[in-house]
């Protein structure tokens, strides 16, 4: 299909997220280029960027909605309530967004996209979620209101943290963990609203298969969000850690940065005897 996002018609030409991906791209490099000395072209790097992102954010957001439209080859939009765009701004380009934005996100977030042990990928109140386009798209509970493909769950959490109370996103992390229940994680789950749970959790969606490398942002999410550990290039391990709503007693062990062991607690990180 001519779009950007599978079984959603209307993403598609310029979007938010993968142009915030080039915001924090530039980024990157620019403090690759600082290390080699090349501040000059580090600065360059860095004004794109900021020029980039303030585009996106004239250009593609919703004012007062929290959710993001595409740009069309014509120079008209199309809104699209879909979680990518907001777990990927949240994730590359927090720095730019204003205090009016983050909480319109979150709005958006726990109005339409949560549920109580999951997520709607695309928002049931989008123009696209009765879009039927034949019927293996139809059954896709990946990307559209009926579930969410594996990694959206993690990846809009580490957002939320940033945003929002971590006694509350922390609750929601305990129940959509209760999914691998089931054993190993599904390429996508439906929400409990679609079909009813499993072992306590959102059941697995069997046209998308029954495993899912995907599966690794729920660790992600666990090692830099809740534990807080920063793995930076040449800084060390910074922590900041959200262990306090979740389990403060929780320790971290064997996490090998630069080829030391190293121990991560609510105190922070600290090399492993």
């Amino acid at each position: 299909m001519d779009n950007l996002l599978e079984a959603v018609s209307t993403y598609t030409h310029e979007v938010a997220a993968m142009n915030a991906g080039n915001v924090y791209g530039m980024r990157f490099v620019a403090s690759l280029l600082d290390r080699r000395g090349d501040s000059s072209r580090a600065s360059q790097f860095r004004a794109e960027a900021k020029d980039l992102a303030a585009r996106i954010n004239r250009l593609l957001y919703v004012d007062g909605k929290g959710w993001w439209k595409c740009g069309q080859s014509d120079g008209t939009f199309r809104e699209v309530r879909h979680c990518y765009d907001l777990l990927t701004v949240l994730d590359t380009m927090f720095e730019d967004l204003s205090e009016q934005q983050k909480k319109e996100m979150s709005r958006f977030f726990w109005s339409e996209l949560y549920t109580p042990l999951w997520m709607h990928a695309l928002s049931p109140g989008d123009a696209d979620a009765s879009w039927n386009p034949g019927a293996f798209a139809s059954l896709r509970s990946d990307h559209t209101w009926i579930g969410s493909y594996l990694a959206w769950p993690p990846m809009t959490a580490r957002g939320l943290y940033k945003i929002d109370p971590s006694h509350r996103v922390a609750a929601w992390v305990k129940a959509f963990a209760k999914s691998a229940n089931q054993g190993t994680f599904g390429q996508a789950h439906f929400v409990e609203t679609s079909f009813p749970p499993d072992g306590g959790g959102t059941r697995k969606d069997p046209v998308g298969g029954w495993y899912e490398l995907a599966g690794g942002s729920f660790v992600n999410m666990v090692i830099d969000t809740i534990f807080g550990a920063d793995l930076t290039l040449d800084s060390g391990i910074q922590v900041n850690s959200r262990l306090r709503d979740f389990d403060p007693d929780a320790r971290l062990v064997d996490l090998n940065y630069q080829g030391t062991h190293y121990k991560v607690s609510i105190q922070g990180a600290e090399r492993s005897s």
